[in-house]
């Protein structure tokens, strides 16, 4: 019946690449609607989705594993450097601090180690080695690799180099001592 399948929610899934296990994220439909006063708080994920998330790294503690999301994980932009109240309007990550704040302090928490979080919303490709912070665990180190697409010919939807914090170590905003993520991103 209908009723039964529109409870039926996200696209995500686990799979292999290789002998790579790989999860397939669903970083779009799951979303809740965003206000000005909640944004923060908002997740870009179920609570269904996240928990396999969780299970799913714990269960590949200490192998290489990659982690695949339509949003981009890691990267800073240099606007949201300069004027932090525009993550607020972020599609990334960036913009669902509850999400990416919860994830980082999982993966810090249980020392999950050799994530390779992969993505291609940018329409650029590039790589950047995160560290991962939270209180004052140990840091875990991660790489964000973002791909372009075979197709990315419409030059006001692709990103650029200038787009980012390149070469240099940078902070993503909303970090503090509780979760942190600092991105070193080459483009």
């Amino acid at each position: 019946t209908w009723a039964a399948r529109s409870k039926v929610r996200g696209f995500w899934r686990t799979f292999q690449i290789g002998h790579l296990p790989a999860f397939a994220m669903d970083t779009r439909s799951e979303r809740q609607p965003r206000a000005a006063d909640s944004w923060q708080s908002t997740p870009m994920v179920s609570e269904a989705q996240m928990l396999a998330v969780e299970a799913w790294l714990l269960a590949h503690h200490d192998k290489p594993k990659v982690l695949c999301s339509g949003s981009v994980f890691g990267w800073v932009e240099a606007r949201q450097v300069r004027a932090p109240a525009l993550c607020a309007g972020s599609d990334g990550w960036v913009g669902f601090p509850a999400s990416w704040r919860r994830l980082v302090r999982f993966v810090v928490a249980h020392q999950v180690q050799h994530t390779i979080f992969l993505s291609g919303d940018y329409h650029f490709s590039g790589a950047a080695v995160l560290t991962l912070g939270s209180e004052s665990l140990p840091p875990v180190r991660a790489v964000s690799v973002v791909c372009s697409g075979w197709n990315a010919s419409l030059p006001f939807a692709n990103a650029v180099a200038t787009d980012f914090v390149l070469h240099a170590d940078a902070t993503l905003p909303g970090s503090d001592h509780k979760a942190s993520v600092v991105s070193h991103a080459e483009g």
